[in-house]
């Protein structure tokens, strides 16, 4: 399992440098962490390999996930936006277009190859 991968913390440059769109979305779980909630997001950038982004005391999650019939698997998440928010914490979307989407909040995030 993934959970003892090294995580790479990522800085407000690099997040706000993060260009992700047509990207493979593999789904979301919660990691097991006695002190804080974080969120795991399975994805696949466009050439790029599978990773997690790792979300650190993330909050409101939203979700809508929607599979026509005889569809399984990941989705395609046209874009991502990551915006920081007055109180420090970032707000996070994936949008599916008419697939559904992913919405929450963090205060940190990180990335760790799968």
């Amino acid at each position: 399992m993934s959970e003892n991968s090294v995580v790479t913390e990522l800085s407000d440059e690099e997040i706000l440098g993060l260009k992700w769109s047509d990207l493979t979305l593999y789904g979301f779980y919660w990691e097991k962490k006695p002190d804080k909630p974080v969120l795991i997001i399975r994805i696949e950038p466009p050439n790029s390999h599978l990773q997690e982004l790792v979300c650190d005391w993330a909050a409101n999650l939203q979700s809508v996930m929607k599979y026509k019939k005889n569809q399984g698997g990941p989705l395609l998440a046209w874009e991502v936006i990551f915006s920081k928010q007055a109180d420090n914490r970032w707000k996070v979307v994936f949008e599916c277009l008419s697939d559904g989407y992913i919405d929450f909040d963090c205060n940190s995030l990180g990335v760790r190859d799968v």
